[in-house]
């Protein structure tokens, strides 16, 4: 068995044992970092739905806000995003390029072609906080569900975001591969 085999099979027996926290980002990389590359990023799917980690920073928090900063590479692109949370809404900011190649991975991850190639400058989105508090989110587990909602019942999606210092990683993970094309409208400009 390779290690990578190992670490797939690993990830799903924590996963179906109650491990619904099982690290994506602590098994070893499937692709190495070129030097002075971003740290490697996971894609993986458990029972169908996409989750894609990406190494990511707490860069501030204060009294009901934080700022993430998320890089990593996937196929030898960086991917990455900035995010600002307040206690309502999460914005999801386009780091250029990277947040371009993010919504790029996250097509080829749902095998849908993304309607627009860009992510857009900042996408707001309400939340709903699941488990954590942003005033922890420098010591404890944050998950939010954020709501794509233009007012159209065909447009409507919702991700889950979790954002762990103690692995350093940024989750991004689809509540229902219904929502997959409407994540990407969402997100796209």
């Amino acid at each position: 068995m390779t290690r990578s085999s190992f670490s797939a099979l690993l990830f799903v027996a924590l996963t179906a044992c109650g491990g619904a926290d099982a690290p994506i980002l602590a098994s070893p990389s499937d692709e190495a970092a070129a030097p002075g590359a971003a740290p490697a990023a996971k894609i993986a799917t458990h029972d169908g739905l996409v989750t894609v980690a990406i190494p990511a920073k707490l860069t501030e928090l204060s009294d009901g806000f934080a700022r993430i900063h998320a890089l990593g590479s996937s196929q030898g692109r960086n991917i990455g995003v900035n995010l600002e949370l307040t206690r309502r809404a999460i914005v999801l900011r386009s780091v250029g390029s990277d947040s371009d190649s993010l919504l790029d991975a996250l097509g080829r991850a749902y095998q849908v072609t993304p309607p627009k190639p860009h992510m857009r400058d900042g996408v707001e989105l309400p939340i709903e906080i699941v488990d954590g508090q942003i005033a922890g989110a420098d010591r404890s587990r944050l998950v939010l569900k954020a709501t794509f909602d233009t007012g159209l019942k065909s447009e409507y999606a919702e991700v889950f975001i979790t954002f762990d210092p103690t692995r350093n990683a940024l989750e991004i993970t689809e509540k229902d591969p219904e929502f997959r094309t409407n994540v990407l409208r969402g997100l796209g400009q």
